[in-house]
């Protein structure tokens, strides 16, 4: 991959309080670290301007990751999920991958879609219900 960006691609809709990510390919823990540190940059974006923001991952491209990959991204997400209380949706492409975001991942937060549209949907009702919780 000489010449290529890295494997993801990163943004915060700082507006709608959203952080979208995009996740493709098959990861090395140098892709999961750095990864991990503009993550933790964009969340503290939203966070500066949001007490509630959501997480938006497009992960169709995102392949079946080793067991060292895996159980690290698991051990990051799980941490992230302690400080971040928002509404959390990862649309996959494939059963299986279901099957492993929602073994690594699951939470009440957390939602797995196959259907980006559906999870747009989710992610703004979950998040619009989250903020109506918190101030009322």
């Amino acid at each position: 991959m000489v010449g290529e960006g890295p494997p993801f691609e990163i943004d915060v809709d700082e507006k709608a309080g959203v952080v979208r990510l995009v996740l493709r390919g098959f990861w090395t823990l140098a892709d999961l670290h750095a990864f991990g540190a503009q993550l933790a940059e964009a969340v503290g974006r939203a966070a500066r301007r949001h007490a509630i923001f959501a997480l938006l991952s497009d992960s169709t491209g995102f392949k079946i990751q080793s067991a060292d990959v895996s159980e690290a991204f698991g051990r990051m997400m799980g941490a992230g999920n302690r400080v971040h209380t928002g509404p959390t949706a990862i649309v996959v492409g494939s059963a299986l991958n279901k099957l492993q975001a929602e073994r690594l991942l699951g939470s009440p937060r957390v939602r797995i879609f196959t259907d980006f549209d559906a999870a747009t949907r989710w992610v703004d009702a979950a998040l619009a219900e989250a903020r109506a919780s918190k101030s009322g």
